[in-house]
């Protein structure tokens, strides 16, 4: 048995292909062959609702659409917030996304942007603002992006919570935010 092994170990060594298992970081960085629109469209195929705007502060009331929430949080100006000290009873989150990835449609989301991590999750509606600026193409450019040690925490955002068991049932809002709806300007 331990020649066959070592039979086998020394044929894989030989076929052994050479090269790095990290990507060369310099080839990706000017290379995007994703864009704004595959962005979007990688939302919406998520159950995530996308409005474009032309500006930040008509991205402030664009959200006032969404009618009188009784429990809102933010951190953004211009957004009223809630009274409530149990961050688990906020019907709807407002917050600014960091960044978008268009090859996937996951935003960034850093705790700097959200009055608690907990909130996020529990919200029934997330509604991110997010610049077209600041889309890249890939997740290798999204992870350059990226410095915990000054932010803490963070998560990647995309589309309202869904799972499907083994009967192939949908369900969205299962264990999370119900809806996605992302403000562009």
């Amino acid at each position: 048995m331990s020649a066959t092994r070592d039979f086998i170990l020394s044929q894989i060594r030989l076929n052994k292909p050479e090269g790095s298992l990290e990507p060369d970081m310099e080839l990706i960085k000017g290379f995007d062959l994703y864009g704004i629109q595959e962005f979007i469209n990688n939302l919406r195929s998520v159950n995530a609702e996308v409005t474009e705007v032309a500006s930040y502060e008509e991205a402030i009331n664009e959200i006032f659409v969404i009618g009188e929430d009784f429990n809102r949080a933010s951190l953004l100006e211009g957004v009223a917030n809630c009274d409530c000290e149990d961050n688990f009873i906020v019907d709807t989150l407002v917050a600014r996304g960091e960044f978008g990835v268009a090859e996937n449609g996951a935003i960034w989301v850093t705790e700097a942007n959200v009055p608690s991590r907990q909130v996020l999750f529990s919200a029934d509606k997330v509604i991110l603002i997010l610049s077209k600026d600041s889309i890249v193409g890939n997740m290798h450019q999204a992870m350059g992006k990226i410095n915990l040690a000054s932010q803490g925490y963070g998560v990647f955002v995309a589309g309202p919570s869904k799972t499907a068991d083994i009967e192939q049932s949908l369900v969205i809002g299962a264990h999370g935010p119900k809806s996605l709806w992302v403000v562009m300007y």
